[in-house]
């Protein structure tokens, strides 16, 4: 598992970025999940940390995480809490078991069904009874304090670049070249 924290600042309070990039164990090929919470967890942790020492709450996570955003470690309060819905008008944080939770957004569910092409970043159609066989496992996910900043438009699976095609003739990754397609987003500065 690769974990990279990124702290973009100028010295004046409030104007900091922290982004962390990630690229956690699959299931697909065995059951990580468990771990992978743990090592979410850890990720937290340590981005809580970052953000009182360098008094920012603008945290944008971005990579591989290598499972869907409704999965344990996507989803749970007790993990990047990525809802697929957060208004700036929203409360920061909900409480479960007397614990207060931080809420981020996670704008990849929008990609999940079949009105926008690719329905995911990644294919792999299993011969077992559950395969939703298109996955979003490249995601990104954001505090709320950057909702303002955020670009919803600009949030894209990419398939093409530079005028090369990244689907293979099935419209899937094309694994020559990755077995990912891209995403990218744009957070304007302030």
């Amino acid at each position: 598992m690769e974990i990279s924290f990124w702290i973009q600042g100028n010295n004046k309070e409030n104007e900091n970025f922290i982004l962390c990039s990630i690229h956690l164990a699959t299931d697909l090929h065995g059951g990580y999940s468990e771990e992978r919470l743990v090592k979410i967890q850890e990720i937290m942790h340590d981005i809580k940390e970052t953000e009182c020492e360098i008094r920012t709450q603008k945290t944008i996570i971005i990579g591989d995480f290598n499972e869907m955003p409704y999965s344990k470690g996507c989803l749970n309060a007790n993990g990047f809490h990525g809802l697929p819905v957060l208004s700036i008008k929203d409360k920061s944080t909900r409480k479960v078991n007397n614990i207060e939770y931080r809420k981020f957004y996670n704008p990849m569910w929008n990609f999940m069904g079949d009105f926008i092409y690719p329905p995911g970043t990644y294919f792999y159609n299993q011969s077992k009874l559950y395969s939703p066989m298109w996955y979003i496992l490249d995601q990104v996910i954001m505090s709320k304090d950057v909702l303002p900043l955020f670009v919803k438009e600009s949030l894209k699976i990419i398939t093409s670049c530079g005028g090369i095609d990244l689907a293979n003739v099935k419209g899937h990754p094309n694994k020559k070249i990755s077995d990912h397609f891209p995403i990218m987003c744009e957070i304007r500065d302030e």
